[in-house]
């Protein structure tokens, strides 16, 4: 059976970087705001891919739940990927690239995010994984190779991870 991964979290939470990690294991998608997978008549035939978006997303709510069915509907079974990211970090990163204009509106909307996310996932029945931003940075090799076991894309030996993993929540304390 064909095995796809939905990566999901609000804004600034590391769906990029979690969907660049499982591109590198060979799952097909893009890591990128833009998504071949939005297009209804471009869905591949391929063994693995990787589908992403963030809660918001261009600064409307995407509707997970339709996602995922896709995914289903395109003949994958389909595991959820939901990041999960320092709420700190993650509001004054949305404040600074300019999705908020304050992290006071970063972080109730981080808190709809999960909200919403969550709500989809219950309404969907479906697996998923709440991926730790912060232990993919202090230990990158070993979180990526325990998660890829757990959700079938595992093997004997670590993977060699397609990016580097580095701390990007530290400039976010440099100034605090």
């Amino acid at each position: 059976m064909k095995q796809g991964y939905f990566v999901v979290g609000p804004e600034s939470s590391g769906t990029r970087l979690m969907t660049q990690l499982l591109m590198g294991v060979g799952c097909f998608g893009d890591y990128t705001h833009d998504q071949r997978l939005d297009e209804p008549g471009l869905w591949p035939d391929e063994q693995r891919l990787v589908w992403r978006r963030s809660v918001p997303h261009r600064h409307n709510m995407p509707d997970v739940f339709l996602c995922i069915m896709r995914m289903r509907s395109n003949g994958y079974n389909t595991t959820v990927l939901v990041m999960s990211r320092d709420w700190h970090s993650m509001a004054i990163s949305q404040e600074q690239i300019g999705h908020v204009k304050s992290t006071t509106e970063a972080l109730s909307n981080i808190q709809l995010a999960y909200t919403y996310i969550f709500n989809s996932l219950l309404d969907a029945t479906v697996a998923f994984e709440i991926v730790n931003y912060e232990a993919l940075v202090a230990r990158p090799q070993e979180c990526a190779h325990y998660l890829f076991n757990r959700i079938g894309l595992g093997s004997s030996k670590q993977p060699k991870l397609p990016v580097v993993v580095y701390d990007g929540n530290a400039r976010y304390y440099e100034r605090s």
